[in-house]
Order: structure tokens, then C-alpha cells, then sequence
């Protein structure tokens, strides 16, 4: 899927459609502010639980919840978008309208994979919607269509036909009913009213802090497609776009760790996860900077493959170490905070950085004349700045080792951006690559030594 969406369809669509194509995608990332909350009070209030263990009365209420709040939520969207938006704008916004029942329905589904560490279920749905917008997406290619709106309900339909899968799959606790005694159906009614009530509102109150706290992480990562989308042309924002797609090829993976992740933490006990934090700071450091090898494959191939988008090689120049801190953040320090239960502080350091992001685009915009490259030199500072003062807390309030890694990923950042503008492609790769190892020995040589042993471990056993 990020194949098609990343190569595929920036060769087959024009600059306007593209960008329009990646407009909605940037705007599908916040749908989730539409269930208020709810699907992350119920993440934090069954974190860890047997997927038997769930009461699936209550969660068969749950459903029937979300359901009727997202209806309502698709039509006041789908209403706002046509009464106050026009042109192209206003179709993207209706589509991204349509999509908040679906999306939200399948983010509560997954979650319920999650929070049971139904991990196989749950992989085989997101293999099962890349085959899908896949098959219907290079059928489009294929014949030929330039219309990004078919593209786009495409990812609707596909959606749809997932969240059926899933009502299939969980019917026990989406489609449950109780046995009542009809003699006391009123009263019982009444009793149950005014408990599921409380039950849910109990739910909101736990899931807003991490809501919000997700939504201005989501903020602050898309800051600057934002910037470029509103003071930028259309083609402008589509080379933009392109950048950040190729990006995706490296955040599948923290996607999957960060999923995975904090269930496994709340099954441990609380020394256990603290004892854990360092060893996973660092190993994640060590991928993520060997990652950013990927800059050089990825500037090849659109080099010699999309020469249309090389404009954006600059671009991804600049941006590809916020991969890495972006990892450190979503994995390590969010999850470290859920688990932690403090959500709120987390929320209010990042909702400090989202606003610094925003004034210092602002000036950007106003006194630069329009520098894409400046604006993702900034946005890789403020994320490395963030994921520090993160990692401060953590270590103030719990004495959580995080130094090592970062002065790692620092040193990793600031010889890549060096030996990437000094020398060609190839030669910076190689001489990269030996930085790379250096590195290592430098920071992380515990962890070379445990890895050595493991594998010498392996081999003697065979």
C-alpha cells in the first residue's frame, strides 16, 4: 500500500490532484477527535484484559454509542463542510466527512485487538486493507483514471468493508443481548439508564486527557504540511506531501512497535517497565539512526524513477531524521506516559512545543518568503527539543535513564545533515554507514556486547 500511495500515484496524478489526493489524508488524521475521547478511555480502562474477560453487555452498549454519536458526527461534518467551504475544499472535506463513522468504528475495533494483544488479528486486517486498497487502487492506475476522488472513495469503501469484517468478527460483544425479566423491564430500564450514564461518562473523563494529548501530537508532527497547505500553492503542497509520504516506508514500523507496545507494558509490573525503558530507548535509537540510510535508497530511486518529485529530495533531506524522533517519542516517552498515567503532563509539554511550532512557522511564512527547507530544518529542532524535555520528566519524576540516546541521536542527526550536503550519494552513503558504526561503538557498546552474545548463543546451540 505505502508502494501505490508513495510512487505509484504521484507518476499517474498531476500536481493538483496528488495534493488534493494527500489534502485528504491530512485532514483524515483528525477525525478521531470525533469520538471525544471515548475510544481512549476505553484503550486506558482495559488495557491488559483477556479478550473473555471483556463484559460483553457493556461493551455491546459501548457500540451502540459510538454508533449513534459518529452518525451524528458524519452529518454535522459532512453540513459545516458544504456551507462553508467551495471548489475542491469542499468535496475533500465531504469525503473526509464520510469517513468519520468508518474510521472511527475501525479505530474502536482495533483497540479492541490492542488492549486484548489480539496482535495477529489485528495484523491480518491491516494486510487485508493494503490487498484491498491495493487491488482497487492499481485498477484505477491501470485504466487510466486521474480523478483523485475515486482514489479517495476508494479508501472509504475500503474501510467499510473492514468495519463489516470486524462486526462479524466481535458480533459477541457488538451485537449482545441480555435476558430481563419483562416484569421488571421498566424499572430495570431506568436502573441501567442512569448506570450507563455514569459508566460513560466515566469513560470520557478517563480518554479526553490522552485524546487531546494525541491530538496535538498529531498537531505537532503535521505542523508543517499544515503551514505549506495553507500558505502554499497546491503543487507546492503536493511536493510537500511527496516528501512526507516517502517517509512512510520508515513510520509502518514505529506504527507497529508503538501498537504492541504499551499492552505489553501494563501486563508487566511497574519496576519491570522501568527496568525495561533504557535497554528500549537505546535499541530503538540504534534502528532508527541506522534508518536514516534509507535517505539515500529513497533518493536514488526517485532520482532515476520520479524525476517529476525530485524538488522534494531537498526536502526529504532535512526531513528524514524526524523519523527518528518521532519513533522515540510515539514508542518510548508517549507510551511511557500512558502507562504512567500521566496523560495530562504529556499533553501539556506537547501542546508547549505545538504552539512555539506555530509561531515560529508563522514567522516563517511572513519574513522567509516561503522556505520549505527552513521550515523542516525548524520542525526537526522543535521535535528534538520536545522529545528531550520529555524525556526529562520522565527521568525527574522516575529516574528514567534517557541521556545516552539522545546525545546518540543528536550526533547521528548532525553528521547525516554533514556528510549528506558535502558529498555524492554513494560516497555519503558508505561514509555514513562507517559513522554509523562508530556511533555504536561510541554509545551503545553494552548493547553491541549483548547482542554478540545472543547470536554466539544461537550458533553454538545449532
Amino acid at each position: 500500500m505505502g508502494y501505490v500511495t508513495g510512487i505509484v500515484l504521484p507518476l499517474s496524478l498531476s500536481y493538483d490532484s496528488y495534493g488534493y489526493y494527500k489534502l485528504f489524508g491530512l485532514y483524515l488524521l483528525y477525525v478521531g477527535v470525533f469520538h471525544f475521547g471515548f475510544i481512549d478511555g476505553i484503550f486506558l480502562k482495559y488495557a491488559g484484559i483477556d479478550y473473555n474477560d471483556l463484559n460483553k453487555k457493556n461493551f455491546s452498549k459501548y457500540f451502540r454509542f459510538l454508533l449513534i454519536l459518529q452518525i451524528t458526527m458524519t452529518l454535522l461534518v459532512c453540513l459545516a463542510s458544504i456551507i462553508f467551504l467551495d471548489g475542491d475544499r469542499r468535496l475533500v472535506f465531504v469525503l473526509v466527512s464520510l469517513n468519520v463513522m468508518p474510521w472511527n468504528l475501525l479505530t474502536y475495533f482495533q483497540m479492541i485487538s490492542q488492549i486484548t494483544s489480539r496482535f495477529k488479528e489485528y495484523s491480518l486486517r491491516n494486510i487485508l486493507y493494503s490487498i484491498l486498497s491495493m487491488i482497487f487502487m492499481i485498477t484505477l492506475v491501470l485504466i487510466g483514471d486521474k480523478n483523485y476522488l475515486h482514489y479517495i472513495i476508494v479508501q472509504i469503501v475500503v474501510n467499510i468493508i473492514l468495519v463489516i469484517y470486524y462486526l462479524f468478527t466481535y458480533k459477541d460483544i457488538t451485537m449482545h443481548k441480555s435476558k430481563v425479566d419483562k416484569t421488571s423491564i421498566v424499572s430495570y430500564q431506568e436502573s441501567m439508564a442512569e448506570s450507563d450514564k455514569t459508566s460513560i461518562r466515566s469513560i470520557f473523563k478517563l480518554g479526553i486527557p490522552l485524546l487531546l494529548s494525541n491530538l496535538v501530537v498529531v498537531l505537532i508532527v503535521n505542523l508543517p504540511k499544515q503551514v505549506v497547505d495553507i500558505a502554499f500553492s497546491v503543487k507546492d503542497f503536493a511536493i510537500f506531501a511527496f516528501a512526507f509520504s516517502l517517509l512512510s516506508f520508515i513510520t509502518l514500523f514505529i506504527n507497529a512497535m508503538s501498537t504492541v507496545l504499551y499492552p505489553s507494558l501494563m501486563r508487566s509490573s511497574e519496576s519491570r517497565r522501568d527496568d525495561l525503558y533504557t535497554p528500549l530507548s537505546n535499541g530503538l535509537s540504534m534502528l532508527s539512526i541506522a534508518a536514516l540510510m534509507g535517505y539515500f535508497v529513497l533518493k536514488i530511486i526517485v532520482i532515476n524513477y520520479i524525476p517529476k518529485y525530485e524538488d522534494s529530495i531537498e526536502t526529504l533531506l532535512f526531513l528524514f531524521p524526524s523519523v527518528m524522533i518521532i519513533s522515540q517519542i510515539q514508542i518510548i516517552k508517549q507510551n511511557y506516559f500512558k502507562s504512567k498515567l500521566n496523560n495530562k503532563e504529556f499533553m501539556w509539554i506537547t501542546l508547549f512545543f505545538t504552539i512555539i511550532s506555530i509561531v515560529i512557522y508563522t514567522f516563517i511564512v511572513v519574513f522567509s518568503m516561503g522556505n520549505l527547507e527552513l521550515i523542516t530544518i525548524i520542525y526537526v529542532f522543535i521535535l528534538y527539543v520536545w522529545d528531550c524535555f520529555c524525556g526529562r520528566f520522565l527521568e525527574k519524576k522516575y529516574t528514567l535513564k534517557y541521556l545516552r540516546s539522545n546525545v546518540a541521536n543528536l550526533v547521528g542527526i548532525i553528521t547525516f545533515y554533514l556528510v549528506s550536503t558535502m558529498f555524492e550519494t554513494i560516497v555519503a552513503m558508505i561514509i555514513f554507514g562507517i559513522t554509523i558504526i562508530i556511533i555504536y561503538l561510541i554509545f551503545f557498546r553494552e548493547e553491541l556486547k549483548i547482542i554478540y552474545n545472543k547470536i554466539l548463543s544461537i550458533m553454538t546451540k545449532k
